[in-house]
């Protein structure tokens, strides 16, 4: 009698075997994937808990439009560069994490009243935004979240606020502000066994910066804005050892270092932005003095 696994695998072969255009791929790695962490992810954790609890109680509600993440340092197609691409979606994650549905949403593209557009809809030859259909724009996002709430068991919000958001990366140093090493060596001769030792370490840092503007969508004028700055740094070390003599010599070595990726200071940047822009949003809270002042200022 043939045991399950082989009929299992009977079966996998003829049915193979019968469509010859079918292939079967197997990819295996030996990491695990694990959700992004930073630096602030305890200052995240400390403002995601807040906000819940404010949610209830809240007399307004928000819309966060996150329009884009440019990359100032380069000076051509900003909008598509290492720093850019992935930045808008950072930070349309980390405020979308941050905040509960009842309280806060964010919109996946930025609304036609918000854009230079000809005609009635859309930012117009003098830089404003038609009235009317930003009073249409807003009690429509607040009926849909006060929708949320009633099914969630809250009172209805009287008011929801725009906040769209724009930020840049104005900075981004090739070259070290800083380096600085040591090394040490000894070395013998005279004796019947001669060697060499060597250690040194080394290490070095960059500078990273990120500014950010949140506007008002009436005048089409920045409200506020601030910027961050970050030191991301890389440090090595290395030893080396010889020995020699009237017999085959022996030797040792080994070099490690741990490097910042300009991916993980961009990350915490965004982080920090989030949080910004969370205290900015809500400043009844003092989400800044609660939560993450020591860690960013």
């Amino acid at each position: 009698m043939m045991k399950p696994f082989v009929l299992k695998m009977l079966g996998l072969t003829l049915l193979l075997g019968g469509c010859s255009s079918s292939t079967v791929d197997y990819i295996s790695t030996r990491a695990t994937p694990g959700y992004t962490q930073s630096s602030l992810d305890q200052s995240l954790d400390c403002v995601g808990q807040a906000l819940e609890q404010f949610s209830p109680d809240s007399p307004r509600v928000s819309l966060f439009i996150v329009s884009n993440v440019t990359d100032g340092t380069v000076r051509q197609q900003a909008l598509h560069s290492p720093l850019s691409d992935s930045g808008v979606f950072h930070l349309r994650t980390r405020i979308h994490a941050l905040f509960p549905s009842t309280l806060a949403r964010v919109i996946k593209e930025e609304p036609l009243i918000l854009q230079a557009v000809n005609g009635p809809v859309g930012i117009n030859a003098f830089g404003l935004v038609n009235t009317d259909y930003l009073q249409a724009y807003q009690q429509g996002n607040l009926s849909s979240i006060n929708f949320g709430r009633k099914q969630a068991g809250l009172p209805s919000a009287a008011y929801l606020q725009l906040v769209p958001i724009e930020a840049a990366f104005t900075r981004n140093d090739q070259d070290d502000f800083f380096s600085g090493g040591q090394g040490y060596n000894a070395s013998q001769s005279k004796a019947r066994i001669r060697g060499n030792l060597d250690y040194g370490t080394s290490s070095s840092s960059k500078v990273i910066s990120l500014a950010v503007n949140v506007s008002d969508p009436s005048t089409n004028t920045i409200a506020y804005a601030t910027s961050f700055d970050l030191k991301y740094s890389a440090s090595r070390k290395q030893f080396s050892l010889q020995l020699t003599g009237t017999e085959p010599g022996a030797g040792y070595s080994f070099s490690s270092g741990e490097i910042e990726s300009v991916q993980s200071a961009q990350q915490v940047l965004l982080d920090a932005a989030s949080l910004w822009i969370a205290d900015l949003a809500y400043p009844e809270l003092q989400l800044n003095k609660k939560c993450y002042r020591s860690q960013i200022s």
